[in-house]
């Protein structure tokens, strides 16, 4: 059986090729973009799952889009102090958000 970080690689090769069944490259080509772009959009899903439960925790404001960029912006949420002390509280003990 492979090592769990060879089965996490395997996947992000075939995700990567799923979505570009066309693709084709040496071995340092598929380390330098499939590899890495598959990452990112894998990491760029964990943040979002993470700001939405943040959100939803009142730890963090999202300011809708405005300027050119069109993009959403995220902050701190200063005004519940109370719950970044439960937050930190409950992370210290290993029990983050239930």
């Amino acid at each position: 059986m492979a090592k769990p970080q060879i089965r996490d690689l395997s996947a992000h090769i075939l995700r990567y090729l799923l979505k570009h069944p066309e693709a084709r490259d040496s071995m340092e080509g598929i380390a330098e973009w499939w590899v890495m772009l598959q990452r990112i959009e894998d990491e760029v899903d964990n943040v979002k799952r993470a700001l939405d439960l943040l959100i939803a925790e009142g730890l963090v404001e999202v300011e809708e889009a405005s300027g050119a960029s069109g993009r959403r912006t995220y902050r701190l949420n200063l005004k519940n102090k109370e719950a970044l002390a439960r937050f930190f509280a409950a992370d210290a003990e290993g029990e983050v958000f239930g």
